[in-house]
């Protein structure tokens, strides 16, 4: 952990070894082989927290430690010295996480950032992000769907959202998509927003907030990580979305699902599905990116290739619809305003 020299006790930065400075960082970083800078983090988190009343904190720059690795150790070290640096750090965000919850309880989140992810971490904080890619909604969607693979059950968090004010709705929606299968975070003013802007990101997040057991706590398969996760299927209980980054077909079996959410996070303005099982009568409604209803149509689906027209960064709800006569097709075109 990384801490300005001029805010470290004199007795915490030692004198046996020295700290490592780190000129970019313009800090030193402390030893956390020794318990007096254990317990001095500590005590200075859990004074942060206690003061301003946060619900959270931001623990970083972990990995900077490791340049005491292969520090030597002391001749004669204080009692707690504990010689292995990764032994260490776990020992220090231990005393961090057991003082933090003992303040405000087991709900308080503790933020850690990649490269410190992976299943130990999942102990040790309760949100994961991925590490900085502004505007990059592709590296997102990567690093998002890394951390929730290597630590499962834990909550992952996107890096922040922003876009170019001058953007196209469909270009702000897959910045959004890059996100879709974490937890989003808004980096933007939402006051100066366009109208258009507003309306995609006000139907987005309600999107996601409806769907989010099936997004972040259900079963997911992302699929060709070797081709940036093109498609990610994510089920819960009997409802199923699937994500499209690129035009490629989708798989819909029809059993076992009441409700399918297919999310065009592509730029093209169709989705091709193949089918299989038992034909079933379905209810469609296609939104575009902004989130406007287009088309509400009653599907047979049937085993084979059938192409459903979805506008670029827009959605295609499946409902189960068995009221209806089989082999029926109803076409109701509208222009509502954004679905809730």
């Amino acid at each position: 952990m990384s801490n300005m020299i001029s805010n470290t006790p004199a007795s915490v930065l030692g004198s046996e070894t020295g700290t490592h400075h780190v000129p970019h960082l313009d800090c030193h970083i402390l030893d956390p082989r020794h318990s007096e800078v254990r317990a001095h983090i500590a005590d200075t988190c859990r004074t942060l927290v206690d003061t301003y009343r946060l619900d959270g904190l931001k623990i970083d720059f972990l990995d900077e430690a490791m340049a005491y690795a292969a520090v030597p150790t002391p001749d004669h070290p204080a009692p707690g010295y504990i010689p292995d640096v990764g032994e260490a750090m776990a020992a220090l965000l231990t005393d961090i996480r057991d003082t933090l919850r003992a303040l405000r309880g087991d709900q308080f989140v503790i933020e850690l950032r990649q490269p410190c992810t992976g299943p130990a971490m999942t102990a040790l904080g309760n949100a994961l992000r991925a590490t900085d890619c502004p505007a990059d909604p592709v590296a997102n969607r990567i690093r998002t769907l890394d951390i929730a693979l290597l630590a499962p059950g834990g909550a992952v968090h996107s890096d922040i959202l922003m876009w170019d004010p001058q953007a196209t709705p469909e270009s702000l929606a897959r910045h959004f998509h890059g996100a879709l299968h974490s937890v989003p975070q808004i980096s933007v003013r939402l006051t100066r927003l366009s109208p258009n802007h507003r309306e995609t990101l006000a139907f987005w997040l309600a999107t996601w907030s409806r769907m989010a057991p099936v997004l972040t706590s259900g079963h997911y398969e992302p699929g060709r990580p070797d081709e940036l996760f093109p498609q990610v299927t994510a089920i819960h209980g009997n409802q199923r979305v699937i994500t499209n980054y690129t035009d490629k077909v989708v798989p819909l079996p029809t059993e076992a699902w009441h409700s399918h959410s297919l999310i065009n996070a592509s730029t093209a303005s169709r989705m091709v599905l193949d089918v299989s099982g038992p034909p079933r009568q379905v209810c469609a409604q296609i939104y575009d990116a902004r989130g406007r209803l287009q088309q509400a149509t009653a599907l047979s689906l049937t085993p084979g290739i059938h192409t459903v027209e979805v506008p670029p960064s827009g959605m295609c709800v499946l409902d189960l619809a068995s009221a209806l006569p089989a082999q029926e097709e109803e076409h109701i075109h509208s222009a509502a305003s954004p679905a809730q």
